[in-house]
């Protein structure tokens, strides 16, 4: 992952004139996806062979913030950044952040906003926002109630004594950075359609975690195959259990994984939820992987069988 987010940081800065990347098939797209409490970070990546390459990326964070007296129409999260490559632009992939921004957002009920900490830019607002709201795509959410006390759709930025609905403090929201002519948007919004994306999602979160998952039949397969541990793995002997370990990849790719899971806090490999549930079962599924790739690769690649009178004969 320090991989993928420094290739982040780098591509903020890259020169116009170098040669076009072309678009990869979606099944070679992943989604590398960190939330939190507070805030997602979400980072469209394929892998090059110089390593993971960022393709587009996106922020979402906590707009409601009741302690600092700030409902904007409650729950309200913002769409805080958003970036596409530059050799990207064009082929869908925006939308497609766009689109799992709202699911994410609108599956919880809450709603979504344009960036209110530091403004949205001119060329976002008209291609992105206005048009969404134009072709009906969105929904504003309103505040409960009927006027004068609810039912507002609009985020109130008024001072006390200054504000357009006194009456109503669940649309209260603090004035942008950039002032109210700077937001895309002004309301908390529900896309229509939005569950659409939610398989989308879970394919390219797959693909990540399909991808990270080899890492650990690669760690498994030097443990246990590789020439750096020759001289350090123990000589098999099926009479001590310990000795069998460092020969077994099914048993090895267990304790692997295992291992990969107890430090994704500080890798963040994989993007599931720390539970004794999911540690068991990504151990399992590591550990099968393992075995499987283990049984049918090799040094010169397949590994083809077949049978002939009861015996395996290697083809």
């Amino acid at each position: 992952m320090k991989v993928l987010l420094e290739n982040f940081k780098n591509f903020l800065s890259e020169a116009e004139n170098k040669e076009p990347i072309s678009l990869p098939d979606v099944g070679s797209v992943a989604l590398f996806h960190s939330p939190e409490s507070d805030n997602h970070e979400l980072i469209l990546y394929t892998m090059t062979a110089r390593g993971p390459f960022p393709i587009a990326a996106c922020g979402l964070d906590r707009l409601t913030d009741p302690a600092d007296r700030q409902a904007c129409i409650p729950e309200t999260w913002h769409l805080s950044w958003i970036y596409t490559h530059k050799k990207f632009r064009g082929s869908g992939w925006s939308k497609i952040l766009y689109g799992i921004s709202f699911n994410l957002i609108n599956k919880q009920g809450l709603g979504l906003t344009s960036d209110h900490w530091s403004g949205t830019s001119d060329k976002a607002k008209g291609r992105a926002w206005d048009k969404m709201v134009q072709r009906g795509q969105l929904v504003p959410r309103k505040t409960p109630g009927t006027p004068p006390t609810g039912g507002h759709s609009e985020f109130d930025y008024g001072r006390r004594g200054f504000k357009k609905t006194p009456l109503d403090p669940l649309d209260d929201c603090r004035t942008p950075a950039e002032g109210e002519e700077g937001t895309g948007t002004n309301s908390s919004w529900i896309m229509k359609g939005h569950t659409k994306f939610e398989p989308i999602y879970q394919s390219l979160v797959d693909n990540h975690e399909n991808l990270m998952s080899a890492v650990a039949y690669g760690m498994t397969f030097i443990i246990v195959y590789g020439k750096i541990f020759e001289d350090i793995r123990p000589k098999k002997d099926y009479t001590k259990k310990w000795n069998t370990l460092f020969h077994c990849p099914l048993c090895m790719g267990f304790w692997v994984s295992l291992f990969l899971f107890c430090i994704n806090g500080y890798t963040e490999l994989f993007t599931f939820e720390y539970s004794l549930g999911n540690m068991f079962c990504l151990s399992c599924l590591g550990a099968g992987t393992t075995y499987l790739l283990s049984t049918i690769v090799d040094d010169f690649g397949l590994r083809v069988s077949s049978r002939s009178g009861g015996d395996y004969v290697d083809d």
